[in-house]
């Protein structure tokens, strides 16, 4: 699998959605910064098992 620009969108999707959980105050802070460390584990792991 390749990544180029397009990856750069997901990362901005990231972070606009994290940062609406918070100003929503759905979430705090610590939430979120755990979720986004939690799913890059997971995504990392994802694609080091298809590689």
């Amino acid at each position: 699998m390749t990544h180029g620009a397009w990856t750069l969108l997901a990362y901005a999707a990231v972070a606009v959605v994290s940062w609406s959980r918070v100003e929503l105050e759905d979430h705090t802070t610590a939430q979120v910064l755990a979720g986004a460390v939690v799913g890059g584990a997971v995504a990392a792991g994802t694609f080091a098992l298809v590689r």
